[in-house]
């Protein structure tokens, strides 16, 4: 156990991913992220939703989208000096394609499913012996699950439609522990190191139905991830090293043993309301109860909770189909978010809380620029633990083109 430590060096895409699988990632794509994630159930023909399979026959022509994310941080905590991290990851990249037009689509897609990313150094004492000695203490990790998404849906009769997701869950993360002892006699690094891959299947299912008010619409949307007992490998191993960088021990502790990662239920529900091509305003809410997670650790045993996200957020486009004006072709969008995160750290559950902002620009054919902004705050510094407070910038592009299912006709 160690004592009286200090910050040195923060650098981390979350601090938080150190525990579990790491940060899991929502599913929307950037014009989503303007709105805080909205689409459970609401749909664009604009863009491609990643949230309720059900609403993919939006997408009447065929499909290419792409996004990237970029993020800056400034990372405190009590007592340590604050420090600012900055990364960048791929939001998604997918494509989709109808069926049969106005009836049905399919879609395939990758994105990640969660991410690890940080890296942390501290000082302190260990009271294992009479004359305590520093230690410097090392923890790191990487990678991340990634998901290989594909999905169709459609309607089955007028207003009602139905999707099925399967997702292939792949790849995996590393974290490593060590420390370094300045005693005399011996002056070595000891280090831990977690290996863990994922390779399975996981599927989901979503309904929407859509209702005409004269010229209003009221949709309503429901998902359900189903629980999975994802398959993976882990490898542990354990190794000292003397300052004079020869290994005095090492031992694999597991190699590459078979083991389950209990990944939980998702569900989700949406109501949205406005006027077609025009403005929306919604609200989601999903759930996931991560209690169930093992995930193997050194120290104290990790607990998980039930997570929760709420969403509120609204789109407006002043005239979709004004050819004479381009401001007004532009859709706005913004939104709120606020999550309880299934993270329980020091009798306290994570919380975090985010203003959401974006836009779309139209290019060539039904085709757009998409921009979201996201504002916030990720924990407290109560109790010792660490807050996060971060803007995140989402940018994709959207391609729309029915010519891709035309065929050609030569005289």
């Amino acid at each position: 156990m160690l004592s009286q430590g200090y910050l040195l060096a923060q650098t981390t895409y979350s601090t938080y991913s150190i525990i579990g699988i790491g940060d899991y990632v929502d599913p929307a794509g950037p014009a989503a992220m303007g709105m805080g994630g909205l689409g459970i159930s609401n749909a664009s023909y604009s863009y491609l939703n990643n949230s309720n399979p059900a609403l993919l026959y939006y997408n009447r022509a065929a499909l290419f989208s792409a996004g990237i994310i970029a993020e800056s941080k400034n990372i405190s905590q009590n007592n340590f000096e604050a420090v600012s991290a900055s990364s960048g990851n791929l939001s998604h990249l997918a494509m989709a394609f109808p069926l049969r037009r106005d009836k049905w689509s399919f879609s395939l897609g990758i994105q990640p499913y969660s991410t690890v990313n940080y890296a942390f150094v501290y000082n302190g004492l260990s009271p294992s012996s009479p004359s305590p000695n520093n230690s410097l203490i090392l923890n790191e990790g990487s990678g991340g699950i990634t998901a290989l998404n594909f999905a169709v849906g459609g309607l089955v009769f007028k207003g009602l439609s139905v999707g099925i997701k399967g997702t292939y869950l792949f790849s995996g993360y590393e974290k490593e522990f060590s420390s370094t002892t300045d005693a005399p006699q011996p002056n070595y690094t000891a280090t831990y190191l977690q290996r863990q891959s994922v390779n399975d299947l996981a599927l989901g299912f979503g309904i929407a139905y859509k209702h005409k008010i004269g010229d209003y619409q009221l949709g309503l949307g429901l998902i359900y991830d189903l629980k999975t007992d994802a398959k993976g490998k882990k490898f542990e191993s354990i190794e000292q090293v003397s300052i004079t960088n020869s290994v005095s021990f090492s031992d694999t502790l597991s190699n590459d043993v078979d083991n389950v990662l209990n990944l939980p239920a998702n569900i989700g529900f949406g109501i949205s309301f406005g006027k077609p091509q025009n403005w929306m305003v919604g609200f989601d809410f999903k759930t996931q109860d991560w209690s169930n997670l093992q995930v193997p650790v050194t120290g104290s045993p990790q607990k998980f909770t039930v997570g929760r996200k709420y969403v509120f957020g609204g789109e407006f486009t002043p005239d979709a189909f004004d050819v004479r004006s381009y401001m007004k072709r532009i859709t706005f969008r913004a939104g709120l978010t606020y999550e309880e995160k299934p993270y329980w750290l020091a009798d306290t559950q994570i919380k975090e809380f985010g203003i959401n902002f974006g836009w779309t620009l139209p290019i060539a054919r039904f085709s757009g620029l998409d921009f979201g902004i996201m504002i916030g705050t990720r924990g407290t510094t109560d109790n010792n633990l660490v807050r996060e407070d971060f803007f995140k910038v989402y940018f994709g592009a959207t391609f729309n083109d029915n010519r891709w299912f035309i065929r050609p006709k030569f005289n």
